[in-house]
């Protein structure tokens, strides 16, 4: 079975602009038989232009592709031990 949709593009797309920063912290310690390892970080993402935003909700049929209005700011954490 094959499927296809309508490709919209609904504006003129911008180029992306982001800023991306993090922190990683990590340290090694040692116990009086077995040594560890831990490990934390934090990713931030900030977009002050995107075109991520593309709409497959609008029909079963079409994807639209349009720019962000705003910003937006995905972040993650890991915390590895």
């Amino acid at each position: 079975m094959a499927s296809s949709r309508q490709v919209n593009i609904l504006e003129n797309l911008n180029a992306g602009v982001s800023w991306n920063y993090g922190f990683s912290a990590s340290h090694q310690f040692k116990g009086i038989r077995k040594t560890g390892f831990g490990l934390c970080e934090f990713l931030s993402n900030g977009f002050l232009k995107s075109v991520n935003n593309i709409d497959l909700d609008a029909g079963a049929q079409t994807v639209n592709f349009y720019n962000l209005n705003g910003r937006s700011t995905p972040n993650a954490a890991a915390d590895i031990t």
